[in-house]
């Protein structure tokens, strides 16, 4: 089964296609959006008509609801589940999908799929400092980071970062996805190789195809093939090895030792 998905996976020219489950997941929870959206804008370019008799060349329109249409005949069309209480191993979700739940039948559920693995997103020292943050700091930053958007607050966390980690410095990200799809393209240049795991996160997979360097596969945690595409690499100015730690779709951990 493994096998087979990826070979779905991968392209003609042997890098891995985006992961459906991927596109499903990070894609697919704002389709509902865009169905609106795409109706408003057929009624709008087509005179008020979207069922396909008199479009007035809505091309755009009728793109997007045959993706939707196709969509949701594949089953990777979701709608957003509504929380209605604070992130946690359990959580309150409304049964509907059209409004903030108020008035609506609630149910209590366990959350198996947050990222809150150490109970963070409420934890009472994080909601207190976070108030108090917004009475010195404000609410938003109104700027990205390199423009006018850095404060002290930013520093002085990354600086306990990297004394935790034993390392240089550090930086913020919003997110591991932003992060893995930002630091291939800035370190990396065609004078060089990336050799990546392949059964990696799509954010890797994302953030390699980003960047000029080379591009190689290794066998999942086979240190044999890895080495073979190391020497394959042997002429490029570095050879950077990308890995995930632990694999969450198989449950295996990178033999980073070996």
């Amino acid at each position: 089964q493994r096998q087979r998905q990826r070979q779905r996976m991968t392209s003609s020219n042997g890098w891995p296609s985006p992961p459906r489950r991927c596109f499903s997941s990070s894609i697919a929870p704002v389709a509902s959006s865009i169905d609106a959206a795409v109706t408003d804008a057929g009624n709008a370019a087509g005179g008020g008509s979207t069922d396909g008799g008199n479009d007035g060349g809505d091309t755009l329109g009728r793109a997007l609801r045959g993706q939707l249409d196709a969509m949701r005949a594949a089953g990777t069309y979701k709608r957003e589940r509504v929380i209605v209480s604070p992130q946690g191993a359990e959580i309150r979700v409304a049964t509907t999908s059209d409004g903030g739940g108020q008035g609506r039948l609630q149910l209590q559920v366990l959350n198996f799929c947050a990222n809150n693995y150490l109970g963070l997103s409420n934890h009472p020292r994080l909601v207190a400092a976070a108030k108090r943050a917004l009475d010195t700091h404000g609410h938003g930053l109104s700027s990205v980071r390199f423009i006018c958007g850095t404060q002290d607050a930013h520093l002085a966390l990354e600086a306990k970062l990297a004394r935790f980690h034993k390392l240089d410095a550090a930086i913020l990200y919003p997110s591991c996805f932003d992060a893995n799809t930002g630091i291939f393209e800035a370190i990396l240049t065609a004078e060089d190789a990336v050799i990546s795991d392949e059964l990696n996160h799509a954010s890797i997979i994302d953030g390699v195809r980003l960047c000029k360097a080379k591009r190689l596969r290794y066998a999942h945690a086979d240190m044999g093939d890895l080495e073979r595409r190391l020497v394959e690499a042997k002429d490029a100015r570095v050879r950077l090895i990308a890995t995930d730690g632990v694999f969450s779709m198989d449950g295996t951990v990178a033999g980073a030792s070996t």
